[in-house]
């Protein structure tokens, strides 16, 4: 384990941002800070269910 890591935040967790969420807690030296998206559907129940944190985005 490093002494540092780098705090990654995801913005949408939809195809891509899941990948990178997932490739993200694989990491060593990062550590996934949460994830932001403006859908509130079955995406978010999925990483709120795999303990990533879930922040909400309003569109603008």
């Amino acid at each position: 384990m490093h002494d540092k890591s780098i705090r990654v935040a995801v913005n949408g967790y939809g195809v891509i941002g899941k990948r990178v969420a997932d490739a993200v807690t694989l990491q060593d030296d990062m550590q996934l800070a949460g994830i932001a998206d403006t859908a509130a559907d079955w995406r978010l129940r999925v990483a709120n269910a795999r303990g990533y944190r879930v922040f909400a985005a309003t569109p603008t």
